[in-house]
């Protein structure tokens, strides 16, 4: 086998166990517990595609909005975390390896924000105070550039 075939064959069999470092996105806000009874069924009115995990009040959304062509095996979920006197709603995405480029991140980061602001929005939150977060690689959050 030559060089060629034995890199290809060690990609092959290094690719599906290799997880590897992986990047978190993150957009958040919350939502007052009066408010909360709504949010479950705004993230079916934003038309994401949206699959509910079990019964728990969390969320798997489409490739569409974090399409494998930008972050290849990424995924991009909601999940609504109750206190006791609000709930957060966290718009998470996350995909191998390190941060994307400059303009992509932007676009990534205003898609998460924008599914947590409208969540909010659409149970009463008049300005939504959303927090973005970035670990690059694995490495400590940090804020978004973009916000």
């Amino acid at each position: 086998m030559n060089g060629l075939g034995w890199l290809l064959m060690l990609r092959v069999v290094a690719a599906p166990g290799d997880a590897g470092p992986e990047s978190t996105l993150q957009a958040s806000t919350p939502v007052s517990r009066e408010l909360d009874r709504c949010l479950d069924h705004a993230v079916k009115e934003l038309g994401m595609s949206a699959k509910q995990v079990e019964k728990e009040r969390r969320w798997k959304i489409g490739p569409q909005f974090l399409h494998p062509s930008i972050a290849p095996a990424g995924t991009l979920g909601v999940e609504m975390k109750a206190g006791e006197q609000e709930t957060l709603v966290e718009v998470t995405a996350r995909w191998p390896g390190g941060a994307k480029e400059p303009a992509v991140e932007a676009e990534l980061e205003a898609r998460i924000t924008a599914i947590a602001s409208k969540l909010a929005q659409m149970c009463g939150v008049i300005a939504p105070k959303v927090r973005c977060t970035l670990s690059d690689a694995g490495a400590p959050p940090g804020g978004c550039k973009g916000r």
